[in-house]
Protein backbone atom coordinates (compact mmCIF):
# COMPACT_ATOMS: atom_id res chain seq x y z
CA UNK A 1 0.00 0.00 0.00
CA UNK A 2 1.23 3.51 -0.57
CA UNK A 3 0.78 6.48 1.26
CA UNK A 4 1.54 10.09 0.40
CA UNK A 5 0.78 12.49 2.78
CA UNK A 6 2.91 15.54 4.55
CA UNK A 7 4.00 14.25 8.15
CA UNK A 8 6.22 17.51 8.97
CA UNK A 9 6.77 21.55 7.43
CA UNK A 10 10.32 21.34 8.74
CA UNK A 11 13.37 23.55 7.68
CA UNK A 12 15.56 20.35 8.48
CA UNK A 13 17.69 18.89 5.59
CA UNK A 14 16.59 14.80 5.95
CA UNK A 15 19.06 12.53 4.86
CA UNK A 16 17.33 9.34 7.06
CA UNK A 17 14.53 8.38 9.09
CA UNK A 18 15.21 5.36 11.94
CA UNK A 19 13.02 4.35 14.85
CA UNK A 20 14.57 4.05 18.50
CA UNK A 21 13.84 1.00 20.65
CA UNK A 22 10.34 2.71 21.90
CA UNK A 23 9.30 2.85 18.71
CA UNK A 24 9.73 6.80 18.40
CA UNK A 25 10.44 8.26 14.52
CA UNK A 26 13.72 9.59 14.52
CA UNK A 27 14.89 11.83 11.78
CA UNK A 28 18.60 12.58 11.00
CA UNK A 29 19.17 15.74 9.55
CA UNK A 30 22.34 16.58 7.28
CA UNK A 31 24.32 18.44 9.58
CA UNK A 32 24.29 15.74 12.17
CA UNK A 33 21.56 16.37 14.04
CA UNK A 34 18.94 13.71 15.34
CA UNK A 35 15.15 14.56 15.77
CA UNK A 36 12.41 12.59 17.08
CA UNK A 37 9.10 13.84 15.71
CA UNK A 38 6.48 15.33 17.80
CA UNK A 39 2.73 16.16 17.29
CA UNK A 40 2.66 19.79 17.13
CA UNK A 41 -0.45 21.37 18.66
CA UNK A 42 -3.43 22.56 16.80
CA UNK A 43 -3.06 26.27 16.52
CA UNK A 44 -5.75 28.42 14.34
CA UNK A 45 -4.23 30.64 12.03
CA UNK A 46 -5.41 33.53 11.42
CA UNK A 47 -5.57 35.03 7.90
CA UNK A 48 -3.06 37.21 7.09
CA UNK A 49 -4.33 41.04 6.90
CA UNK A 50 -5.27 42.05 3.39
CA UNK A 51 -4.32 45.18 3.81
CA UNK A 52 -1.07 46.86 4.15
CA UNK A 53 -2.73 49.58 6.61
CA UNK A 54 -4.04 46.65 8.62
CA UNK A 55 -0.60 45.22 9.59
CA UNK A 56 0.22 47.46 12.27
CA UNK A 57 3.88 48.19 10.32
CA UNK A 58 2.63 52.02 9.19
CA UNK A 59 1.39 54.79 11.52
CA UNK A 60 -0.29 55.87 8.03
CA UNK A 61 -0.23 54.33 4.70
CA UNK A 62 -1.82 57.30 2.95
CA UNK A 63 1.16 59.52 4.67
CA UNK A 64 3.90 56.32 4.46
CA UNK A 65 4.61 56.87 8.06
CA UNK A 66 6.75 53.53 9.58
CA UNK A 67 5.60 52.43 12.84
CA UNK A 68 8.35 54.40 15.00
CA UNK A 69 9.47 50.72 16.53
CA UNK A 70 9.99 49.87 13.15
CA UNK A 71 14.41 49.78 12.11
CA UNK A 72 15.40 51.03 9.15
CA UNK A 73 18.31 49.37 7.27
CA UNK A 74 20.24 49.13 3.86
CA UNK A 75 22.37 46.86 1.81
CA UNK A 76 25.79 46.93 1.01
CA UNK A 77 25.12 45.50 -2.47
CA UNK A 78 21.48 46.11 -3.62
CA UNK A 79 20.07 44.28 -6.38
CA UNK A 80 19.37 46.08 -9.54
CA UNK A 81 15.56 46.66 -9.46
CA UNK A 82 14.83 48.30 -12.48
CA UNK A 83 15.64 51.52 -11.44
CA UNK A 84 13.03 51.25 -8.54
CA UNK A 85 13.82 52.97 -5.32
CA UNK A 86 13.76 50.75 -2.13
CA UNK A 87 13.14 51.54 1.33
CA UNK A 88 14.07 48.80 3.81
CA UNK A 89 12.60 48.42 7.74
CA UNK A 90 13.24 45.59 10.26
CA UNK A 91 10.14 44.86 12.55
CA UNK A 92 11.07 42.72 15.63
CA UNK A 93 8.19 42.08 18.22
CA UNK A 94 8.57 42.84 21.97
CA UNK A 95 11.95 43.34 23.26
CA UNK A 96 13.51 40.73 20.75
CA UNK A 97 16.87 40.72 19.65
CA UNK A 98 18.90 39.43 16.56
CA UNK A 99 21.17 37.05 17.64
CA UNK A 100 24.32 35.86 15.74
CA UNK A 101 25.94 32.74 15.79
CA UNK A 102 29.22 31.63 13.47
CA UNK A 103 27.12 28.33 12.70
CA UNK A 104 23.74 29.65 11.62
CA UNK A 105 24.35 33.43 11.45
CA UNK A 106 21.74 35.47 11.76
CA UNK A 107 18.89 34.60 14.01
CA UNK A 108 16.01 36.56 14.33
CA UNK A 109 12.55 36.04 16.49
CA UNK A 110 10.13 34.64 15.72
CA UNK A 111 7.28 37.24 14.92
CA UNK A 112 9.97 39.61 13.03
CA UNK A 113 8.93 40.99 9.68
CA UNK A 114 11.39 42.86 7.10
CA UNK A 115 9.98 44.96 5.11
CA UNK A 116 10.44 46.35 1.77
CA UNK A 117 8.96 49.29 0.13
CA UNK A 118 9.77 49.64 -4.02
CA UNK A 119 8.89 52.82 -5.78
CA UNK A 120 9.39 54.80 -8.95
CA UNK A 121 9.57 57.94 -8.58
CA UNK A 122 7.46 59.51 -6.33
CA UNK A 123 4.91 56.41 -7.06
CA UNK A 124 4.75 53.49 -4.66
CA UNK A 125 4.76 50.16 -6.62
CA UNK A 126 4.61 47.36 -4.07
CA UNK A 127 5.81 46.54 -0.59
CA UNK A 128 7.26 43.08 0.28
CA UNK A 129 6.74 41.62 3.91
CA UNK A 130 9.34 38.43 5.44
CA UNK A 131 7.37 37.59 8.16
CA UNK A 132 8.97 34.80 10.56
CA UNK A 133 6.10 32.27 11.76
CA UNK A 134 6.64 28.99 13.54
CA UNK A 135 10.23 29.42 12.96
CA UNK A 136 10.20 29.71 8.91
CA UNK A 137 9.64 32.72 7.22
CA UNK A 138 6.61 33.32 4.73
CA UNK A 139 6.54 35.69 1.73
CA UNK A 140 4.02 38.17 1.66
CA UNK A 141 3.52 41.12 -1.41
CA UNK A 142 1.14 43.90 -1.20
CA UNK A 143 0.35 46.02 -4.32
CA UNK A 144 -0.44 50.00 -3.88
CA UNK A 145 -3.45 51.64 -5.47
CA UNK A 146 -3.43 54.28 -7.79
CA UNK A 147 -4.51 56.81 -4.67
CA UNK A 148 -1.52 55.72 -3.36
CA UNK A 149 -3.48 55.63 0.18
CA UNK A 150 -3.20 51.60 0.77
CA UNK A 151 -1.93 48.57 -0.67
CA UNK A 152 -3.73 45.63 -0.89
CA UNK A 153 -2.21 42.01 -0.40
CA UNK A 154 -2.27 39.90 -3.68
CA UNK A 155 -3.13 36.33 -3.77
CA UNK A 156 -0.62 33.17 -3.14
CA UNK A 157 -0.96 32.66 -6.66
CA UNK A 158 0.35 35.50 -7.37
CA UNK A 159 -0.69 38.56 -10.10
CA UNK A 160 0.70 39.53 -13.37
CA UNK A 161 0.45 43.76 -14.01
CA UNK A 162 1.78 46.17 -16.74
Amino acid sequence: MLWDKELVDTTLQIVHFSGDQNGNLLVCDDGGGIFQLERAPKVEQKPFPSKLSETGLFISTKKNKPHPGLIPYSVNSPLWSDGAAKERFIALPGGEKIDYTSSNGWNFPNGSVLVKTFSLGDKKIETRLIAKQSNDWHGYTYIWDEAQTDATLIPSGGLDRD
